[in-house]
C-alpha cells in the first residue's frame, strides 16, 4: 500500500502504540537484568554453564515474538485489515 493511501492513526492509536512500546522496553530491560543475573550466578557457582540457558532460550523466543508483534502492529497491517473489512 503506498504511503499516501495509509490512514492517519488517531490519538488513541498512537497512545496505544506508545503504551505497547513501553511494555516492550520493560520486557527487554527485565530480560537483560534477570538473564544477566542467572548467567552470573551460574558461572560463579561452579564455574560452568549448567542451567542459565534454560531461562534464556525460551525467554529470548518470547521477547522476539513480543518485538515482532510490535513491529507488525506498526506496519499498517491493522489499518489495512480494518479498511478491507469496512468495504
Amino acid at each position: 500500500m503506498p504511503v499516501a493511501d495509509r490512514p492517519v492513526p488517531s490519538a488513541d492509536d498512537a497512545a496505544q502504540r506508545a503504551e505497547y512500546f513501553n511494555g516492550l522496553v520493560w520486557h527487554a530491560g527485565t530480560y537483560a537484568v534477570v538473564n544477566g543475573g542467572c548467567w552470573l550466578i551460574d558461572l560463579l557457582g561452579r564455574g560452568t554453564i549448567d542451567w542459565a540457558y534454560l531461562v534464556t532460550v525460551p525467554w529470548t523466543l518470547a521477547l522476539a515474538f513480543h518485538a515482532a508483534a510490535y513491529w507488525v502492529g506498526g506496519s499498517g497491517l491493522r489499518h489495512t485489515k480494518v479498511l478491507r473489512f469496512l468495504r
